[in-house]
């Protein structure tokens, strides 16, 4: 299954916004199809952080490589 539901709290605009993304893409590439559908910040300009883990994380690799859960919860800053 290539699919995970990631939930992202936008910072910024004090929101958050739940999506399936595909793990066989990078956050760039979910985010680049993303932005076609919904208004949102440039990814190059944006990071997208991990709280738990305290690091923001690299946006130019499969998601599917972070062994993310469903439902984890981002933060974009």
């Amino acid at each position: 299954m290539n699919k995970i539901i990631l939930r992202f709290i936008i910072v910024k605009k004090q929101k958050t916004l739940e999506v399936i993304f595909d793990g066989r893409l990078t956050m760039e590439e979910n985010f680049k199809l993303l932005s076609e559908i919904y208004e949102i910040d440039p990814i190059n300009k944006t990071y997208v952080v991990d709280i738990n883990r305290k690091v923001a994380l690299k946006k130019d690799i499969p998601i599917s490589s972070f062994n993310f859960k469903n439902f984890k919860t981002l933060y974009l800053f």
